[in-house]
């Protein structure tokens, strides 16, 4: 946007005019990329230590988490509330879910899922790829839910 105004009134009736432009910068709204979030730790843990996380700190709404250690690896959501952009869990991965919940977002992939007396919440589709197991007082709900072997 431009913005243009006269000098002086006097030197604009003798036709002297000039005009002076000035560039106006709007800022724009603030906003927050997704970040890509991984599992560094162990062949296992909590979801809820920020160590067992690159970047150092549990994955957050606007966060892509993948889960792909090498080896089999169960990572544990025992308590508390958690949501995240979207969520893929390869290969011989394991979420585990006892308790607490967990929010999804966007699309995403799960190669293993045992959920007992927890909830899961997709707004979107969530695949479970591998062998899965849904027991006690567990919730899934929200979107859709894609199963190729559910046991």
């Amino acid at each position: 946007m431009k913005l243009e105004i006269a000098t002086h009134p006097r030197r604009a009736r003798r036709g002297i005019a000039r005009t002076r432009r000035y560039s106006v910068c709007e800022p724009l709204e603030s906003r927050i990329a997704p970040a890509a979030v991984s599992w560094t730790g162990a062949s296992g843990g909590n979801w809820n230590v920020a160590g067992n996380w690159s970047g150092g700190a549990v994955p957050g709404m606007g966060d892509d988490v993948t889960i792909n250690h090498a080896g089999a690896t169960l990572v544990l959501i025992d308590s508390g509330a958690f949501a995240v952009n979207s969520l893929n869990v390869i290969g011989d991965d394991v979420l585990q879910m006892t308790g607490g919940s967990l929010s999804v977002a966007l699309s995403s992939t799960i190669s293993h899922l045992d959920v007992s007396n927890a909830t899961l919440t997709a707004t979107t589709l969530v695949t479970l790829t591998g062998t899965s197991s849904i027991s006690g007082d567990a919730t899934l709900g929200g979107g859709r839910c894609g199963m190729r072997a559910c046991s």
